[in-house]
């Protein structure tokens, strides 16, 4: 042992510049201790073990197994042999619904005279197998063209050109502006006529109930849309009465605001804003917004001159509230205080 100790420090002497944790020294087992290499018994029980593992496993056997898309889709197809003499049935277009088909007529019809080609070419094989002459094409029976008639009606009467673009867009503006507005629906869709805009909105409150799933939703938010023209119409008419009332309703014009004056705008301001909403239009708010900063009796009025076109509407709206509360006192009331 002290042999081999000192033949140990011998070699570390003459590699001394190396460190000392270093045991990249392949002429020294360090894994060997008292005559027992530890490292070889871990590589033979490795090996063993690798052994009995492939006992265990067997030999890998290869299938014939494809992987090609081609190879599996001929594995997984019908096992009959089909006969490639048969016609292919007619491709239906692609109809959607607010292009307002009647698909399930038309599958139906289209199902049938499918049946009678593939019975017709069937007769006609059976008369080839047994040697005699192809049977003449009879024409069709009453019924038969009746059905190809109304299968060729049905598909004209829907409408294949619209897009789900120009449909969302029409229930848009017949939602602004009205289910009798085809002009104004027609320019904002942008690519219909008017002609098509009438025969596709006839269409669609015929046939919509049965052939759109989402009839109801539409229908609702359309028939909104046109209870909030019937009331602007309504406040229109009613600023428009009152404007009317009075010879210079610039100057003149006043309102009874009983505890709903408010101090956020003056008596004049109220005046102007009635004014100009008669001549601009009810609804017209950012041109109104425009006229408040033109005109030069604001011209320092910048609390006034700082509302916006929502703010402006809302004044609007309350001082028509007024006029349309005022209308309704009674007619003797009205005229004891006019004669006040």
């Amino acid at each position: 042992a002290k042999t081999l100790t000192a033949e140990r420090e011998g070699k570390l002497k003459e590699k001394a510049k190396r460190e000392l944790l270093d045991f990249s020294n392949a002429e020294v087992n360090f894994q060997e201790f008292d005559g027992v290499d530890y490292k070889a018994l871990k590589q033979e029980g490795d090996m063993v073990f690798m052994e009995m593992m492939q006992d265990s496993m067997g030999k890998r056997e290869r299938t014939n197994t494809s992987y090609a898309e081609r190879d599996f889709m001929r594995a997984s197809g019908p096992t009959t042999s089909s006969d490639k003499a048969l016609p292919k049935a007619k491709k239906l277009p692609d109809m959607k619904d607010f292009q307002l088909f009647d698909h399930k007529r038309i599958a139906e019809l289209a199902e049938l005279e499918y049946a009678r080609e593939v019975k017709r070419v069937k007769a006609a094989q059976r008369a080839a197998e047994a040697g005699a002459a192809e049977p003449e094409l009879q024409d069709l029976t009453p019924q038969e063209q009746a059905d190809v008639r109304e299968r060729e009606r049905l598909e004209a009467e829907g409408f294949p050109f619209w897009s789900r673009h120009d449909y969302a867009k029409f229930l848009k503006a017949c939602e602004r502006h009205g289910r009798d507005k085809f002009q104004q629906i027609a320019d904002e869709i942008g690519t219909k006529t008017v002609d098509e805009v009438k025969a596709y909105s006839a269409a669609f409150w015929e046939r919509g109930p049965v052939m759109i799933s989402d009839f109801d939703k539409a229908s609702k938010k359309i028939e909104e849309g046109e209870k909030k023209i019937l009331e602007k119409a309504k406040n229109a008419e009613a600023l428009r009465q009152k404007v009317a009332s009075c010879d210079n309703p610039w100057q003149t014009l006043s309102i009874k605001y009983g505890n709903n004056r408010g101090k956020l705008f003056t008596e004049e301001e109220d005046r102007f804003l009635m004014c100009m909403t008669n001549e601009l239009g009810y609804g017209k708010w950012e041109e109104l917004k425009r006229e408040v900063r033109r005109h030069p009796e604001f011209r320092f009025d910048w609390l006034f001159k700082s509302r916006t076109p929502v703010e402006l509407g809302r004044r609007v709206d309350h001082l028509i509230r007024l006029i349309q509360n005022e209308n309704k006192e009674p007619r003797a009331k009205r005229a004891a205080a006019a004669a006040e």
